[in-house]
C-alpha cells in the first residue's frame, strides 16, 4: 500500500495528481490545504478523490502552514500517524506575480521566493529522515517551464522555480544510495490561475478582449497549440513514484508541449 501526501492538493494540478494516485490499487492519500481553504472545497476534493479510489486505500485532508518548518513537520507527522509511513511527497507550491523586474517590490520578491522555494524546502526536509530510515521514498517537486528558461514578465517566479530545481538535484545526489529519489515535474501552460494572470497581463498591454488574448497566449507559448492537461501531470508523477523508477533521480520531467525546445 502506497502512502502519498500532495500539498495544495484540493484544486487544480494538485487535485489532478491526487486523483492519479487514487486510481492506483490500495493508495492512501493525504490532501494538504491551507487553513483558510473553504470547508466545502476541501470536502468536495476529498469526495472527488474518494470516488476514483481502488482497493482499500483511504483519503484524508489536513491543514498546515507549510511556509513554516513546524507546519511542514506537522503535516509529515500527521501522514505518519494516519498511514504508518509516507512513501511519496508531492510538493505543489506556486505563486506568480507578473511584472517587469524593476516593478517587483521587495514584498513581492520575498513572498514569491518563500511560497515557491522555501516552503518546498521545508516539506522536502521534513520527509527525508523517515524515508532515509526506511530505505525508500519518492520526492516529487512540481515546478514550471520557467524553471528551465527565463521569463520576460515573471523574474521572481522564474528565480524561485530555478531554485527548486537546484534543491531537487542536490537532494538527489545526497540521497543517491538511500533508495530515496528526488525529481521535478515541469509542466507548460495548464488551465488555472497562472494562465489567467498571463491572459490579463496581455490584455493590459494590448487592449485585446479576453478570448483573443487567451488564444494568443496559448499559440505564442505552446508549440503544440494546446494547454497541458492536468491529468498528464498526474501521470508523470505516477511514473516517478513507481518502485521501478529507482534510477530516475535528479531529473526534470518536462511536459511543456515543446516550449523549452525553442
Amino acid at each position: 500500500m502506497t502512502s502519498v501526501v500532495v500539498t495544495n492538493g484540493v484544486r487544480g494540478v494538485g487535485l489532478a495528481v491526487a486523483r492519479a494516485f487514487a486510481a492506483m490499487p490500495n493508495a492512501n492519500i493525504l490532501l494538504h490545504h491551507r487553513h483558510d481553504e473553504p470547508a466545502n472545497d476541501v470536502a468536495g476534493a476529498v469526495d472527488t478523490v474518494r470516488r476514483v479510489m481502488k482497493g482499500n486505500g483511504r483519503v484524508l485532508s489536513a491543514p498546515a502552514d507549510v511556509g513554516t518548518s513546524t507546519g511542514a513537520e506537522s503535516l509529515v507527522t500527521e501522514a505518519g500517524k494516519a498511514f504508518g509511513r509516507l512513501d511519496v511527497m508531492v510538493s505543489n507550491a506556486s505563486h506568480m506575480q507578473l511584472s517587469m523586474v524593476e516593478k517587483v517590490t521587495d514584498a513581492d520578491w520575498a513572498d514569491t521566493i518563500h511560497t515557491n522555494l522555501t516552503s518546498t524546502f521545508f516539506v522536502n526536509r521534513a520527509v527525508v529522515p523517515g524515508m532515509r530510515e526506511r530505505g525508500f521514498g519518492r520526492i516529487i517537486n512540481l515546478v514550471s517551464v520557467e524553471a528551465l528558461c527565463g521569463s520576460d514578465v515573471a523574474a521572481a517566479f522564474a528565480a524561485s522555480k530555478h531554485g527548486v530545481v537546484g534543491l531537487t538535484k542536490s537532494m538527489a545526489l545526497e540521497l543517491a544510495v538511500t533508495g530515496v529519489t528526488a525529481n521535478c515535474v515541469c509542466p507548460g501552460l495548464v488551465e488555472g490561475p497562472e494562465l489567467q494572470r498571463r491572459i490579463e497581463f496581455r490584455m493590459s498591454l494590448t487592449g485585446e478582449e479576453e478570448a483573443e488574448a487567451r488564444q494568443a497566449v496559448i499559440e505564442e507559448t505552446m508549440p503544440t497549440m494546446r494547454l497541458v492537461d492536468v491529468d498528464e501531470v498526474g501521470a508523470a508523477c505516477i511514473y516517478l513514484a513507481l518502485p521501478s523508477s529507482k534510477s530516475v533521480t535528479g531529473t526534470v520531467l518536462t511536459l511543456d508541449g515543446g516550449m523549452s525546445a525553442r
